[in-house]
């Protein structure tokens, strides 16, 4: 059997400045498109109706409110689509720099990010960001104004985006961190002790106690860390 050659979409064709890739797409209504992965990472945001993503042959059920990643080389495609409209935020987080933006101090960051994609499958989607219509709505206006700036480019658009959208990821983070799902709680959990770790990587680390914070074995913590960070919680 042929296996079916997935379409990967490539960075050079999505951002305007090769030194600033940071775009947003408004899919009002989101369209058919084909299975995909991509070279640059997206926050999406699903503003109205609902689907089923599906993203390495798993599928999950999304609608309004829910806000999620999609890491690069991930192959991912929606489908069963109902009235969907979203918000694709793509962007490069090292070519930005976001290690240098203190946004990692914040465990509903570290979740949102790092965290639930490496749990998405064993958590069924349900450790996923969920908000209101009234946290939507927030997040909306902030988003209108980073694309009025994306597409003008007036004076100083670089600086103003930056500064929006770490406002965004801010207020996303924040909500994340309010969230009562014993999911999320979990992620969180683990999110505070890797910033714990990551603000005191110098000091003698009692890792039986750090693990006892995120409720795991020292064997999955580690596990869990080296995962997320790329290198081994010793």
């Amino acid at each position: 059997m042929t296996k079916t050659k997935i379409s990967r979409l490539r960075s050079e064709d999505h951002f305007i400045y090769n030194d600033f890739p940071l775009v947003i797409a408004v899919r009002d209504p989101q369209p058919e498109f084909e299975k995909h992965s991509h070279q640059f990472t997206e926050l999406l945001i699903i503003t109205k109706g609902k689907a089923i993503h599906v993203i390495d042959e798993k599928e999950y059920s999304v609608s309004a409110g829910d806000v999620f990643v999609i890491k690069k080389n991930k192959e991912h495609e929606f489908k069963n689509i109902e009235n969907l409209s979203l918000i694709n935020i793509i962007f490069i987080p090292d070519r930005l720099n976001m290690d240098k933006w203190f946004i990692e101090d914040l465990p509903g960051f570290r979740a949102i990010f790092q965290l639930e994609p490496e749990y998405r499958d064993n958590h069924r989607f349900e450790s996923r960001l969920e908000i209101g219509k009234a946290e939507l709505a927030f997040a909306l206006n902030i988003i209108d104004a980073l694309k009025l700036e994306l597409e003008n480019s007036p004076t100083g658009f670089k600086a103003a985006s930056i500064s929006l959208f770490i406002k965004l990821l801010v207020y996303l983070s924040r909500c994340y961190e309010k969230s009562l799902k014993p999911q999320s709680i979990t992620l969180l959990r683990i999110a505070r002790a890797i910033n714990y770790l990551d603000r005191n990587f110098t000091a003698d680390i009692d890792f039986y106690g750090l693990a006892g914070i995120a409720h795991m074995s020292l064997r999955n913590f580690q596990r869990v860390f080296k995962k997320s960070m790329g290198c081994t919680a010793r």
